[in-house]
This record gives structure tokens, C-alpha cells and sequence, in this order.
């Protein structure tokens, strides 16, 4: 439901966008309480399902309120998945999820550069990214990482996907039995 009121916001202000030209009084006056419609859904939507994983993984608020960069939108994507395959290991995790290399090799001719498999859910890899990024920023553990990997020469990409599978394995280790 989440998800579909992302959606819902991202059309209407594309919609609000491309109707511009016609400065419709009526109908800009429409989208606009729609839209704030939709955001106070959301947040309230946001909200209950942050209260039912409270709920159902009590170490949440516990792990956020302790580490910079993790937050409410990785919690409400990621924790569920770390919590119901839990007798998965960190491999298996970060393969599910779509960040473990894709290769690309035939014989000793074709060898094209390595790039992650995005087998997963593209919501979790988006939320893991952008807390990646506040963690590189904020949180010492990980810019560490990070910076150790850029002064090895490694591409900036390469680095920050290299911190989205640190933080899994980080995170992980909460969830054991």
C-alpha cells in the first residue's frame, strides 16, 4: 500500500506537471488537495506499519536509534526480510536481496566487467542505497569502509554498493536465533 501511494503522488505531480500550460484554476486546485490527501495517508500508513514491526521485531527502535543512517524506510523494507530468514547466512542474504556480483564469462574472451545480479526487490536495494549514502556521511563505521575502498583505487559505486552489503551484514547479526 505504501508502495502504490508513492506511485499515486509521483503521477499526480507528473499530471499536475504536464497539465500546467492550461492554468485550470479548477483542476490544479483538485490535484493539489489530492495530493495532500495522499501524503497524509501515507504518513499515517508509514506510521501503523512502523508500530506492527515494533511489534513483531522489538530490537527495531533499538537499532535505529543507535546507528546513524538507519532508519524508519530500510526498517519497514529490510528488517522483515532479516527477520523471517533468519537461518539464512549473510551470503545468502545479500544475494537474495540482489547485491552479490553477476559474472559475465565465456571461455577467455568475453570477461565484461562485474556488476550486482538485482534478483531482488528494488525497494530494499533503493532504501539500502540511500541509507549507504547518510551512513558514508554520518556514520564512522561505515565511511571508514568507504573510504578505505576509495583510497584502494575502487570506483565510487563499487564502494557504496560495498557499504549497502556491510550495513546487511551488519544488520544480520540482530537478527540471529
Amino acid at each position: 500500500a505504501l508502495t502504490l501511494l508513492t506511485k499515486l503522488q509521483t503521477q499526480l505531480k507528473n499530471f499536475n506537471h504536464s497539465q500546467s500550460n492550461l492554468q485550470d484554476k479548477i483542476l490544479s486546485t483538485f490535484i493539489t488537495n489530492l495530493t495532500t490527501q495522499i501524503k497524509q495517508t501515507h504518513s499515517e500508513l508509514k506510521l501503523l506499519a512502523y508500530d506492527l514491526l515494533k511489534n513483531i521485531i522489538p530490537q527495531t527502535e533499538k537499532i535505529i536509534k543507535e546507528n546513524k543512517g538507519i532508519g524508519i524506510d530500510l526498517a519497514l523494507n529490510l528488517f522483515p526480510q532479516l527477520h523471517f530468514n533468519r537461518d539464512k547466512s549473510e551470503k545468502q542474504i545479500v544475494s537474495f536481496i540482489g547485491l552479490s556480483p553477476r559474472v559475465f564469462q565465456s571461455g577467455s574472451s568475453v570477461n565484461k566487467t562485474l556488476c550486482i545480479n538485482k534478483h531482488g526487490s528494488p525497494l530494499i536495494r533503493k532504501s539500502l542505497f540511500t541509507c549507504a549514502l547518510v551512513c558514508i556521511r554520518f556514520n564512522d563505521k561505515f565511511r571508514i569502509r568507504y573510504e578505505n575502498l576509495i583510497s584502494r583505487g575502487k570506483n565510487k559505486k563499487l564502494a557504496i554498493v560495498a557499504v549497502m552489503c556491510a550495513i546487511v551484514r551488519y544488520l544480520k547479526s540482530f537478527f540471529k536465533f
